[in-house]
């Protein structure tokens, strides 16, 4: 797991990232200054980011209110010395709150709320990002995923365009395979689902399509996506064109145009 520490007191800052790693947690940054960590979380993501409250310019409620706007939040645990805070902890959705000192037990149990948070990917999986503004494509922990087989980005595409539903391979076959007789566009449509899988696997993201009998799906909470986003109303994202490579499309692309 990512773990980000920020507190402006230098032995408050060790002694919990002490804890932590008796506790095995290996990647952890910690920083004295709350803009450095945003800057820093912005670049390279975080699992989840220990906010002391009181700190010199920016503090850590103003800082967990930044980290709740990214496209993929870190969960937050709040540390202080000052218990009058709690309430408005809870107020910014913050997993725990630890007032100090606190002992290894105490921070264990935090890790522990943290993991069984509803609607929070694993600990350790990689960040996935799906764009679909303007073209197609899956990033992997900031990386673009390389796939190898047009057919098999295509897939993926299209299940992500599905927003999560369940669909059948009728209905993939008549979108993606068309131009195949009924035996061939199944056979291909297999081996396709069997890159695409082969490809997220070596990419440790295999956990973002799920399949059974005969019908198959993207698990969105397993990835943020540009396309969802605008549609909870996030403006700045759209440009006039959506999975511009894929004919299939092109009547969402109508319709997003419409409401531009």
């Amino acid at each position: 797991m990512k773990i980000v520490i920020v507190d402006d007191e230098r032995r408050a800052w060790q002694m919990l990232e002490k804890v932590l790693r008796d506790l095995g947690e290996t990647d952890i940054a910690a920083f004295p200054c709350a803009e450095d960590a945003l800057a820093h979380i912005r670049r390279s993501g975080c699992d989840l980011a220990f906010l002391d409250i009181e700190m010199p310019g920016m503090g850590g409620m103003e800082l967990a209110t930044a980290l709740s706007a990214l496209p993929d939040p870190p969960m937050t645990v709040f540390v202080t010395a000052y218990p009058e805070y709690a309430l408005r902890a809870w107020d910014v959705d913050a997993a725990d709150y630890l007032l100090k000192p606190f002992g290894t037990d105490r921070v264990r149990r935090a890790l522990e709320r943290v993991a069984r948070r509803p609607g929070r990917k694993p600990p350790g999986l990689p960040r996935v990002e799906a764009r679909c503004f303007p073209t197609f494509g899956l990033w992997v922990d900031g990386a673009p995923l390389d796939f190898g087989n047009r057919k098999a980005r295509e897939l993926l595409a299209y299940l992500v365009h599905t927003q999560g539903e369940w669909t059948g391979m009728d209905s993939i076959i008549f979108a993606l395979f068309e131009d195949r007789e009924e035996k061939s566009a199944k056979d291909y449509y297999r081996q396709v689902l069997h890159r695409l899988k082969a490809t997220l696997r070596g990419a440790g993201v295999e956990h973002m399509v799920q399949s059974a009998y005969g019908k198959v799906r993207v698990d969105p909470s397993a990835f943020t996506c540009d396309y969802y986003r605008y549609l909870k109303g996030e403006k700045g994202l759209f440009f006039g064109e959506y999975l511009s490579d894929y004919s299939w499309a092109e009547p969402t692309l109508a319709d997003l145009r419409q409401r531009s």
